[in-house]
């Protein structure tokens, strides 16, 4: 496992990331302006974000991954921009079909696949990792409002 520290000077812009927090996996936005962000980023020798000791995304996987729901989908997110003239559609040339949506929260937000269950989307993730999109993530969709996969649990819309 590898401890990546950073450090951002004088910024500001919108952070969408996935964190860990007491073991367990959480996505959130956070909005930064004018300062110092500065911590550490733990992530193992294939750069795939680790969920901690009790291993969530495995035992998400293994307890929900062909879990089919009506109005659940996944998707694979390859990035978020504020700024969508920024993405480089040469990363994903010659993979599925792309999909560009604009959130409420002004940011453009670009995926694949549409998937009734989390473990098709997890192999799609797998291909899109293998290309070079190492910061790609699966995302549920209920009823047509995002969720991270936690929140299909603590919500009971996975039992």
């Amino acid at each position: 496992m590898q401890v990546v520290p950073f450090s951002i000077f004088k910024f500001s812009l919108l952070i969408s990331c996935c964190l860990i927090y007491n073991g367990t996996l959480a996505q959130k936005t956070l909005a930064l302006t004018s300062g110092q962000l500065s911590g550490q980023c733990t992530r193992d020798k294939d750069k795939t974000l680790k969920s901690g000791p009790n291993g969530f995304l495995a035992k998400f996987s293994a307890e929900h991954g062909e879990e089919i729901k009506t109005e659940l989908f996944y998707k694979v997110q390859i990035g978020a921009y504020q700024f969508p003239e920024s993405f480089n559609y040469k990363s994903v040339a010659g993979m599925p079909k792309l999909i560009r949506e604009l959130g409420k929260d002004h940011l453009t937000r670009f995926s694949m696949g549409n998937f009734t269950s989390y473990n098709d989307a997890h192999e799609l993730l797998i291909v899109v990792h293998a290309n070079g999109l190492k910061d790609a993530f699966v995302v549920a969709i209920y009823k047509g409002e995002r969720k991270t996969l936690e929140g299909l649990i603590e919500e009971k819309i996975l039992q």
